[in-house]
């Protein structure tokens, strides 16, 4: 089995229970907020991102799972697109969206960002929880800046964390491959020349990234 194969199955049958992630139920969110605090500190952050800018754009969100931050962007985008290996994963992304009344400007894909071909470029490529499960992040998180005519937003999980090691013996048990990174690793892998456009918000176990294109 590959290791694509073994992240799709794996989140074949996590998608519900990844969902939950975000529930309102206050033991479970409490619980959650402890140990995800980055998990929830991301998304707090990508709509305060998607609040300053100007409506009309257009979105490729990467790794889209159930379409948690898909939400974010709809209420400004005019075009949304929406990638995951996860047929499950994709099919609660458009339950959440034909729920929300988006469906209609979203176009949700079932297979492998790396190999899939867009005829057109974004205004917002984002991608987060998606270089968790990366093991070549490179040409990925360079086609996602390629694509992007404005800003690019992803999240990578931090290499030296309390938690990196259970959350490593965690995905071991699983069989699902994991990654964690260096700062230094997310502008080598970036390719970018120029690292003023490349703003990291360390946010606990995790790093927040900012990529703005070049004018």
């Amino acid at each position: 089995m590959g290791k694509n194969d073994k992240i799709k199955g794996f989140f074949d049958e996590y998608a519900e229970d990844f969902d939950t992630l975000y529930t309102d139920d206050k033991r479970k969110s409490f619980i959650n907020r402890v140990l995800r605090a980055s998990f929830y500190r991301r998304f707090e952050l990508a709509f305060k991102d998607v609040r300053s800018l100007e409506g009309g754009f257009t979105v490729l969100d990467v790794g889209t799972g159930t379409g948690r931050y898909l939400s974010l962007f709809a209420p400004k985008a005019k075009r949304m697109v929406g990638i995951d290996l996860s047929g499950n994963m994709i099919e609660m992304a458009k339950v959440r969206a034909k729920g929300d009344g988006y469906l209609g400007r979203l176009e949700l894909i079932v297979g492998d960002f790396r190999r899939e071909r867009f005829e057109t470029n974004f205004d917002i490529v984002s991608g987060f929880g998606y270089f968790d499960y990366i093991t070549d992040p490179s040409p990925h998180f360079r086609k996602m800046i390629e694509l992007s005519t404005g800003l690019v937003l992803a999240s990578f999980p931090k290499r030296w964390h309390v938690l990196t090691l259970q959350r490593k013996i965690r995905y071991a048990i699983s069989r699902c491959p994991i990654r964690h990174y260096t700062v230094r690793e997310i502008l080598e892998y970036s390719g970018v020349n120029d690292h003023a456009q490349v703003e990291i918000v360390d946010i606990g176990r995790e790093y927040y990234v900012r990529i703005r294109a070049s004018s």
